[in-house]
């Protein structure tokens, strides 16, 4: 009897996609100029230590910003139809966009979005040691029971409870809203700078007569 041929399927995967732009070279925020201790626009992030955030709620609506705002919807638009394969008559809207950075030392703890469908990160100043992208899968294993959890020998995409990244400078990180994640501690000695977004959907979601919806 000759031997049977292995095939796994990863199903039910939660899709992060990472959009490498070549030669980026953005030139709206010098991050090393800017005073964070006296510019009236930026404050200190209460829950992170090292971290400061832009004032504005909506930073990609800033006229200055209309060419990362271009990239950022782009990114968006990919995912959405040429990924996920959603019908094009179902459009993005801004929700939500704010600057973070991060001085030497800080870090990111795990969190997820509300009020949003798909988030997002542009990263602006990201060099090597600045901390990873780590994302989550959360308290219930996939792969297993929940109250089983075997050992294990290698840590795969079938059978990781965790995934993380490096990101570049020019980086656009696009997923589910749901999907928890964070930052690991910036050792650089420098500054990390990133743009974080928030988007929702509108038009007509679905036209099943029981579940119709329309934003």
């Amino acid at each position: 009897m000759s031997e049977a041929h292995l095939s796994v399927e990863p199903l039910f995967s939660t899709p992060m996609a990472r959009f490498q732009v070549p030669d980026f070279d953005q030139e709206v925020l010098d991050v090393d100029e800017v005073d964070l201790e006296n510019d009236p626009e930026w404050f200190q992030n209460p829950k992170q230590d090292k971290v400061w955030n832009h004032s504005s709620h909506h930073i990609l609506l800033e006229p200055e910003y209309n060419d990362l705002k271009t990239m950022v919807e782009s990114a968006i638009e990919s995912y959405l139809y040429m990924v996920l394969s959603v019908q094009k008559d179902i459009t993005i809207k801004h929700a939500s966009s704010w600057l973070t950075i991060g001085l030497d030392g800080c870090a990111t703890a795990e969190h997820l979005h509300t009020n949003s469908v798909y988030s997002g990160i542009l990263y602006l100043r990201s060099l090597p040691n600045s901390g990873n992208l780590f994302f989550v899968k959360g308290d219930a294993p996939s792969w297993c029971s929940t109250t089983i959890l075997p050992r294990i020998s290698s840590f795969n995409i079938l059978n990781s409870a965790s995934y993380e990244v490096q990101p570049n400078e020019g980086d656009v990180f696009v997923f589910p809203s749901h999907c928890r994640h964070g930052v690991t501690v910036n050792n650089s000695g420098t500054r990390r700078c990133a743009l974080a977004f928030n988007y929702t959907l509108e038009g007509l979601i679905s036209d099943t007569h029981t579940n119709y919806l329309k934003l």
